[in-house]
């Protein structure tokens, strides 16, 4: 079996280039061998596995190419980054990229989608326009039954896109004009297979708009507008629009049809800073349907809006984050029902001295359901408010040869809705630490709690967790050791305990070769005997070179 992989490489300004490192060579390989063995159930894996991985990077005129292969008893696969590979060489102003690149325009036009092609950047220091254009491929065709007898995937159009940015202002102000493009090729899977499935050639065209401007020196905005246009069938015969008429004189750069599809996608924040406070407010609308053959992912149909206030007082001591939203979808009431979210909480860290610090926030998220088209029934309206509190501290002390560290957290929710369904949920954690540097010791135990009160379930998790870690040989050798025990209960009865210990070491010799073993040990036993009770255990003993 082949894998491919992406890799990113970071630009390099070719202009800088020491020769003397023109070349440079590094990497490792490890190999581990697995053993596995359960009583009361059935394997959870094999119960002998062994496996080899290496990579090597090679950094050529500042660019990297790194190699992998692994090899077990399951498969033996070997990667090479030219199935999947680009480079990004820059000299002065000057950007080229080469092969398989990830551009970002903004975020709803081109943001984040791998393509295999070239892309051009051209950005003088001191010129306020600067440009951006790319043309690739962005989806190899998938043929029904896979490529030459290999399953690669769902059956997919072999999809090719370009775009051009243009760029006017300096880093502080300036504005962003975009347009992608992106068009599946009909031709590129055999069409005789696609009737009665849900494969249709698609076709794309964004115009967008993105502007940052720091206005005054306390306040800046952030602001993108996006419209798609986005053909779900080319196919299809070709319509004379009455809306966005202007679409019907643009050749053959799109032509819509029955299946088009027109959408706006607005996002924009102004921020204000004046000193030990921070006022934002936030807009974003995402029209229903709205898709970018840029992006690999979107969420649309929904519109909210955020306010938050941070401030600082006594000193930096005290921060406290504040922040409130209201979000709804189904925009243009297609659906049957709409759903509406209020959010509010709170955040406050307190810095009591350099030792004490405390923390705490509360949240409210109110989540309304209701319809908008007369229906038969109202099942479809809901409600529910869920309120979040927590608190925590943490205690730092001692001295040089001994240090202490106390610490606890814990979280409450409650969750209602109009029917007086109610669930409650309780997460406690505790524990002490001890640090004996000049020993290489630190030793901790802590203590765990989970509480859950829902309809029908009323059940407890408490437990301790102990642990110590210990570096021998110069810190040559590292040796850690725990040991969980929870006790589950339901209704105030004991149901199951699982206790679980670890024990793991390493040995490095001159930096280079590492030699570990790690060993687990899981004893479950149901106390009601309507559980399953178990006993498991899985050892890993590993080399590792360097170079």
């Amino acid at each position: 079996m082949i894998s491919t992989f992406c890799f990113k490489a970071i630009a390099q300004d070719l202009s800088k280039l020491d020769k003397t490192n023109a070349f440079k060579m590094n990497g490792g390989v490890a190999a581990s061998m697995t053993g596995y063995t359960v009583n009361g159930i059935d394997n959870r894996r094999d119960p002998w596995y062994w496996q080899i991985n290496a990579n090597v990077n090679f950094n050529i005129l500042g660019v990297a190419v790194p190699f992998t292969a692994q090899f077990s008893q399951q498969q033996r696969s070997f990667t090479q980054p030219f199935n999947q590979y680009g480079l990004s060489p820059r000299y002065k102003w000057l950007t080229v990229h080469l092969g398989y690149r990830s551009l970002n325009y903004s975020t709803y036009t081109l943001s984040g989608n791998t393509f295999l092609g070239v892309g051009v950047e051209v950005a003088p220091e001191n010129s306020i326009i600067k440009g951006s254009v790319m043309y690739g491929r962005f989806a190899k065709a998938i043929q029904f039954g896979g490529n030459d007898g290999q399953i690669a995937g769902e059956p997919a159009f072999e999809r090719w896109g370009y775009g051009a940015k243009i760029t006017v202002g300096t880093n502080k102000n300036y504005v962003d004009f975009i347009m992608f493009r992106g068009r599946d090729d009909a031709n590129s899977i055999d069409v005789s297979l696609i009737d009665g499935t849900d494969l249709d050639p698609e076709e794309n065209l964004v115009f967008g708009v993105y502007t940052k401007q720091q206005i005054a020196k306390k306040v800046k905005v952030d602001f993108e507008y996006a419209f798609s246009a986005y053909t779900l069938d080319t196919r299809n015969s070709d319509v004379i629009l009455n809306n966005f008429s202007y679409y019907n004189n643009l050749g053959n750069l799109y032509t819509p049809n029955a299946s088009s599809q027109f959408n706006r996608a607005i996002k924009g924040s102004v921020t204000y800073t004046p000193g030990k406070y921070n006022l934002k407010f936030a807009y974003r609308r995402i029209g229903p349907e709205y898709r970018t053959m840029g992006s690999p992912f979107l969420n649309n149909d929904l519109e909210d809006f955020t306010g938050s206030v941070a401030f600082r007082m006594f000193k930096k001591k005290l921060n406290i984050t504040t922040t409130g939203g209201l979000q709804r979808n189904n925009l243009d009431e297609s659906q049957v029902a709409r759903t509406t979210r209020l959010i509010g909480n709170a955040t406050a860290t307190y810095a009591a001295t350099p030792k004490l610090n405390f923390s705490a926030n509360v949240a409210n998220y109110t989540t309304t359901t209701r319809k908008v088209q007369i229906i038969e029934f109202d099942s479809l309206d809901y409600f529910q408010v869920t309120r979040n509190a927590g608190l925590g501290f943490n205690y730092s002390t001692g001295k040089e040869k001994i240090k202490h560290n106390i610490f606890s957290n814990g979280n409450y929710q409650v969750a209602d809705d109009e029917l007086n369904n109610s669930s409650k949920m309780l997460n406690v954690n505790s524990g002490y630490q001890a640090m004996l540097p000049h020993l290489g010791l630190t030793g901790a135990a802590s203590l765990n709690v989970n509480r859950a009160i829902f309809v029908a379930i009323n059940s407890t998790a408490i437990g301790p967790t102990l642990s110590v870690t210990k570096s021998l040989l110069k810190k040559k050798v590292k040796t850690s050791a725990s040991y969980s025990m929870i006790y589950t209960y339901s209704i105030g009865e004991l149901i199951d305990r699982l206790g679980s210990a670890r024990l793991t070491a390493a040995y490095t010799y001159k930096q280079k070769h590492t030699t570990s073993f790690s060993g687990v040990y899981v004893n479950k036993k149901s106390i009601t005997g309507t559980g399953t009770s178990f006993n498991e255990f899985r050892g890993t003993l590993q080399y590792g070179y360097t170079f």
